[in-house]
């Protein structure tokens, strides 16, 4: 099927999901089960650069983990805001393992600030072999375990965590702290054997104002989320980008971040490297954000978004944030 029909189906059932039509099919089961079961017994390796060895996930996993939640950021030239991103969160999780690959900003110097600040949480790794971005030819070519690969470098950042339960965190991410607060205090006391995913809100800058993208309002849902380690859970190998397997039942727990991708300086873009690589993909998906299109971004204030879509009072406004505004 043409990738250009595909997104678009996969952008319907975005909304479906948003609109909780069709919501019992998707939380059930984030595959169908031949591709469970098969994800469930392959044996899974990854290429680490620092022993230069193939390991096993499975094995890398099962080593005993402490109760409590480590936190796994993978990252290249997130300057703009990975010192928000993780003071939004540190206070509420047990670990923050850092993974960065190929930075060109200040992104290694402030990890290394922050790993000061924070010694008995934060762990920080420079994975020096290049990494091809997600869409781009390399990427389709290379295996998944390639020192190369985005699904490797993703693999290793998740088999450095210690702590019983993970999450993933990108450098745009976020973290609401008070509603953040409420789920890590269930997750801790319940122990929930599901992924248990959130969303967030698009965020875009413009003339130096907060904004809402309305023409795709809604991050995450399904790529983010909190989960108890298991030994079989690993990314694979997706046709354009790297494909997260839990293997477990889903439980949602509403919105929960800020997405700041439009808020960047560069919104974002330098990572796809479009002028290095081919990347048709993202460079389709990410049109209206290339050319800066404020008409069809449907740029709408917080407060009108929150209103039309119901958005629950507890969620605040991001001008309350203290977050710093770019552009």
């Amino acid at each position: 099927m043409d990738y250009k029909l595909r997104l678009k189906l996969g952008y319907l059932m975005k909304k479906l999901r948003t609109y909780k039509i069709l919501t019992p099919l998707f939380m059930v089961y984030d595959f169908n089960p031949i591709i469970r079961f098969k994800l469930l017994f392959n044996e899974i390796t990854y290429y680490d650069p620092f022993d230069n060895t193939l390991k096993s996930m499975k094995k890398e996993l099962s080593k005993p983990k402490k109760k409590g939640i480590s936190g796994f950021m993978r990252l290249r030239n997130e300057e703009d805001y990975l010192e928000s991103v993780v003071e939004s969160c540190i206070n509420y999780i047990d670990e923050l393992i850092i993974v960065y690959n190929d930075c060109t900003d200040s992104t290694p110097k402030i990890i290394k600030q922050l790993e000061k600040k924070y010694p008995t949480k934060i762990k920080s790794f420079e994975y020096k072999p290049l990494v091809y971005p997600q869409g781009s030819e390399e990427y389709k070519k290379l295996p998944y375990n390639s020192k190369h690969s985005l699904v490797n470098y993703y693999n290793f950042s998740l088999a450095q965590v210690s702590y019983n339960y993970a999450v993933k965190i990108d450098g745009d991410d976020f973290l609401i702290p008070q509603l953040l607060k409420k789920k890590v205090e269930y997750i801790k006391q319940k122990q929930p054997n599901k992924y248990l995913v959130f969303a967030g809100i698009n965020l875009w800058s413009h003339e130096k104002k907060i904004y809402v993208q309305g023409s795709d309002a809604f991050a995450g849902g399904l790529d983010r989320g909190f989960f108890p380690i298991k030994p079989h859970m690993h990314h694979f190998k997706g046709e354009n980008y790297e494909v997260f397997f839990p293997g477990l039942h889903y439980k949602s727990l509403g919105l929960l971040y800020f997405h700041l991708k439009g808020m960047k300086q560069d919104r974002g873009l330098a990572n796809y490297k479009f002028k290095n690589s081919k990347n048709e993909f993202w460079e389709y998906v990410m049109e209206n954000q290339i050319k800066e299109d404020v008409k069809k971004l449907q740029l709408t204030p917080f407060n009108t978004f929150k209103k039309e879509q119901k958005i629950p009072n507890y969620v605040p406004n991001p001008d309350s944030l203290n977050i710093p505004i770019y552009k």
